[in-house]
């Protein structure tokens, strides 16, 4: 018998939106999986529509909230709930390919990885774009240091993210980045497959929680310091990640600072010069005759 794999999507006053994820979980070409939502008590007609949808399709299960207690625990209850041996997570506001489930089956290789995560589509003003040269790539817990190259989904077995306790809710924002790490701290890796599965939606929206929590970048990359007991100079690497927020706002001499930070790593000052903190060559340029 197929594998059957869970699909977990919390929500919170995104009906329509939810309406979309849903529609492309229904869409697959893959047919052995369950869904679980988790109603984070939206007040816009969520709940009739998942009552129904659930009497409609008895593969959809529905865990409905009175308070609101957040994406991490809402996501962690589907978890702890689901009865299928593989399991991914979808957000209310994206949507996967028809061929996302079956893809991740035909790329899973027991033994070799923990978990498997693809490339995706960027949705944003009726627009999509993805990247034109998808690379196999294998993922470490060293590899994530720079940057989180796995994104915000993962195809894992159940067992696995049941035993690393699900995603930390101490961390208002960056909570995947925190559960991939764990995921692979214990060894092992993810293995990135050359396909674009996930239709990402980023249209400016005041929902988003990115937009709520710029101001806890500072917060989140102490804990996450502090949880994981990195040295000095993981720590100022991991901040590079958080630069995508204010770039336009740093000086020259802060640059410089975060690069001597890092010991001029090579990889973190290719990753200031992709993310156009380091916007010019003859600036990348002084950088790396600095190192030398």
């Amino acid at each position: 018998m197929a594998d059957k794999i869970t699909i977990y999507i919390p929500t919170k006053n995104r009906l329509e939106l939810l309406k979309r994820s849903v529609a492309s979980v229904l869409g697959q070409t893959y047919d052995n999986w369950e869904l679980i939502i988790v109603n984070d008590a939206s007040t816009d007609g969520t709940k009739k529509y998942l009552d129904q949808l659930s009497l409609e399709n008895s593969k959809i299960k529905v865990i409905h909230h009175t308070e609101s207690k957040g994406a991490c625990i809402s996501r962690n209850e589907a978890i702890f709930s689901a009865s299928g041996e593989f399991i991914t997570g979808l957000d209310d506001d994206d949507m996967f390919t028809e061929d996302r489930l079956a893809k991740f089956l035909e790329n899973w290789t027991e033994n070799e990885v923990k978990a498997l995560c693809a490339y995706k589509i960027i949705a944003a003003n009726d627009k999509f774009s993805k990247d034109d040269n998808p690379q196999l790539r294998y993922i470490t817990k060293d590899d994530l240091i720079y940057s989180n190259l796995i994104g915000n989904q993962v195809f894992t077995r159940t067992s696995v993210l049941q035993k690393i306790g699900g995603f930390d809710a101490d961390f208002k924002m960056w909570q995947d980045y925190d559960c991939w790490y764990r995921l692979l701290k214990s060894g092992g890796q993810a293995k990135k497959i050359p396909v674009a599965t996930y239709i990402w939606d980023h249209n400016d929206r005041t929902d988003r929680i990115t937009n709520k929590l710029k101001d806890k970048l500072l917060e989140t990359h102490s804990l996450f310091v502090s949880k994981h007991q990195l040295s000095s100079k993981q720590a100022s690497i991991i901040k590079l990640n958080f630069l995508d927020y204010k770039a336009d706002k740093l000086s020259f001499f802060y640059i410089i600072k975060m690069a001597f930070s890092t010991g001029f790593d090579k990889k973190a000052i290719d990753i200031m010069v992709k993310r156009k903190i380091l916007d010019n060559k003859l600036f990348a340029g002084l950088i790396r005759t600095i190192k030398k």
